[in-house]
């Protein structure tokens, strides 16, 4: 499925978590989307172009779409890029992995125990968006798999540029076989200056998909963990609602 088909089906599928955030209560950011647009759009002069197209296209899908039929589940491939450092730091178990996708799959169709604490101004819309993320079973080039690749490479800590990270390990997300992908590290950003970032994502619709997915650091990734509902809940356009 590719990114924009993604996207419509979240905008046409009422949804709302609660208490997932994008700063600590201390301010100091933990989601660095907003940091990673600007530099796209500072490197890609068609990147505000292509983002507006999409805005347009999705505007004028929303005026004929039926909200009110239900849709059948969309099974989305994951895969997930544990990428290490330093023989193994970083490194997240299969069994980690497997409950964090237990818990994407809990928040995206609303079945989380939290939603009482849904803000007033979403519920009337919160609903399930029937979609499930399941780790691939079967790669590129055919061959089965777990979902799960793991490599060792220094751009597991820091990385500079912010993306450099994604070249070490990355999956078509188009093609006859294509994956939403996940790349978990051991730091996004160094904590010298008081700031932590738990992740990060990137918008549909800039023509970038060579860099399109979530990383992740190593430290918020499990069953309890909601930073990657967050995360993933960008790639499908929706922004900060604070």
């Amino acid at each position: 499925m590719n990114t924009i088909k993604l996207f419509l089906l979240l905008f046409v599928s009422a949804f709302s978590i609660s208490n997932i955030n994008g700063q600590t209560a201390s301010g100091n950011h933990w989601c660095a989307t907003d940091q990673n647009y600007e530099e796209m759009k500072e490197n890609n002069p068609l990147f505000v172009q292509a983002r507006q197209l999409l805005e347009e296209y999705t505007a004028e899908y929303s005026e004929s779409v039926d909200v009110s039929k239900k849709k059948s589940t969309v099974i989305i491939p994951v895969v997930v890029h544990n990428i290490t450092h330093s023989g193994g730091e970083g490194y997240v178990s299969k069994s980690v992995i497997d409950a964090q996708i237990d818990r994407l799959n809990i928040d995206f169709n609303r079945q989380n125990s939290d939603t009482s604490n849904t803000r007033a101004l979403f519920k009337p819309f919160a609903g399930a968006i029937n979609v499930e993320f399941r780790l691939a079973h079967i790669d590129p080039n055919g061959d089965c798999t777990e979902g799960i690749v793991r490599i060792e490479s220094p751009l597991s800590l820091y990385p500079v540029p912010r993306n450099s990270v994604k070249a070490v390990s990355k999956w078509p997300a188009t093609g006859a076989r294509k994956y939403f992908n996940i790349w978990i590290i051991d730091e996004i950003e160094s904590n010298s200056n008081g700031t932590y970032v738990a992740g990060y994502a990137q918008f549909p619709g800039t023509n970038t998909d060579a860099t399109y997915g979530v990383v992740m650091c190593d430290q918020n990734i499990g069953f309890n963990e909601r930073t990657l509902t967050h995360e993933l809940g960008h790639c499908l356009n929706l922004y900060h609602t604070f």
